[in-house]
């Protein structure tokens, strides 16, 4: 059995400010990135995700989100596939109590 070692570096940020024109309204962004290295290989593998998104509160049960993500992974090695991905979409939140 090939001895492996990996090292693994994650970093995360997100914030989450309230629009000053809106207080029912919070812009909140994201950034993430994952880099994993082979230590006994030739591989390394960069993962990354950027997002914004706006939530709007429009009653105490009921809030609408509107966002957009953009993921990318980068390999130099080739049997591992590379992609770039761009989302958007919106969403409903219902919260029903009983």
């Amino acid at each position: 059995m090939r001895d492996r070692t990996d090292h693994t570096l994650f970093c995360h940020l997100q914030s989450s400010p309230v629009l000053a024109r809106c207080p029912a309204a919070v812009l909140s962004n994201q950034i993430h990135a994952l880099w994993w290295i082979q230590a006994f290989g030739t591989r390394n593998d960069l993962l990354s995700s950027a997002g914004l998104a706006l939530y709007w509160t429009v009653c105490r049960n009921c809030d609408v989100r509107a966002f957009v993500d953009y993921n990318a992974r980068f390999s130099n090695n080739k049997s591992a596939s590379e992609y770039r991905q761009f989302d958007g979409g919106l969403g409903l939140n219902v919260i029903f109590r009983f």
